[in-house]
């Protein structure tokens, strides 16, 4: 037997939302090179095949990282006495890391391609360094998504995956030059759903100190 926190018809609703946010995380991350596939129909096939190799490279460190301990952090989160300082680490850590392979994108970002690749590398280091940039946002997003199922906030998790799907959906295939759509595609989306959950976050804290306040 096992036991649960809340009626089969909440539980239900808490099931199908959290299909919703992992199908926006499969268009965020598995889906992508789809997306990026669609939207470079017209652009040589040796470039959006490197575009997508890079970009599943760069993503491997932090992204495929913080999804495996996602389960680890909601079962960390759910103290709501730590939950606070837990997340700003864990962000902190996560915007350190970024920074590292940031600079290790603008410096060598097109020699280690070509190592791993063994092909000359189309993709200049600073498209690199927002492929990089973008692996952070996506990782912390899964971060802040991660706080809220530990809170029990499966609505405000959700939105904000549908949110970053959305964005960068919309920007990679609505806008016209390929290179432009791409780099806002990457940046946008899962900015706008780091947002979200951020807003989602700090609302309780933010009427805590209004309550508190004279």
């Amino acid at each position: 037997g096992s036991d649960i926190d809340v009626g089969y018809r909440q539980l239900t609703w808490n099931v199908a939302r959290t299909i919703l946010a992992a199908s926006s995380t499969a268009v965020l991350v598995s889906g992508f090179p789809l997306m990026i596939g669609i939207a470079g129909a017209e652009r040589p096939a040796a470039e959006i095949g490197q575009v997508i190799f890079v970009l599943t490279l760069v993503r491997a460190p932090l992204v495929v990282t913080v999804m495996s301990l996602q389960s680890y952090f909601v079962v960390r989160f759910r103290d709501a006495a730590v939950l606070g300082r837990l997340v700003f680490m864990t962000l902190g850590v996560l915007a350190a890391a970024s920074l590292v392979l940031l600079i290790g994108a603008v410096l060598v970002g097109q020699p280690v391609t070509e190592l791993f690749s063994g092909e000359v590398s189309l993709i200049p280091n600073a498209s690199l360094a927002v492929f990089v940039l973008s692996s952070g946002l996506i990782a912390m997003l899964t971060v802040t998504g991660a706080a809220l199922l530990g809170r029990g906030s499966h609505r405000a998790y959700s939105l904000g995956w549908l949110v970053a799907a959305i964005v960068s959906v919309v920007t990679l295939l609505g806008v016209a030059d390929f290179w432009t759509a791409l780099f806002v595609s990457v940046l946008a989306g899962p900015g706008a759903g780091l947002l979200a959950h951020a807003f989602a976050l700090l609302r309780p804290f933010a009427r805590r100190t209004q309550e508190a306040a004279p």
